[in-house]
């Protein structure tokens, strides 16, 4: 009988503790940046041995970013 009354607050605690978190996660604000225009400087460093073959491929997937050309 007091196995079955401790599984019971146990189960009702366990909900309680689900609902808050559940709760918390619904009141989080969505992250919306202030504007669409990165304020950042990017570097882009590109280490290199042997890789003749592959370079091409990378330079032509770097140039094809949407970060802007000014902030490189």
């Amino acid at each position: 009988m007091i196995l079955l009354l401790l599984l019971i607050i146990i189960c009702i605690l366990y909900c309680i503790i689900i609902a808050s978190f559940s709760l918390g996660w619904i009141k989080i604000k969505t992250f919306s940046p202030a504007s669409k225009t990165p304020d950042t400087y990017a570097s882009i460093i590109i280490p290199v041995r042997n890789e003749e073959k592959n370079i091409e491929a990378l330079l032509t997937d770097i140039s094809k970013q949407d970060y802007p050309p000014k902030k490189f």
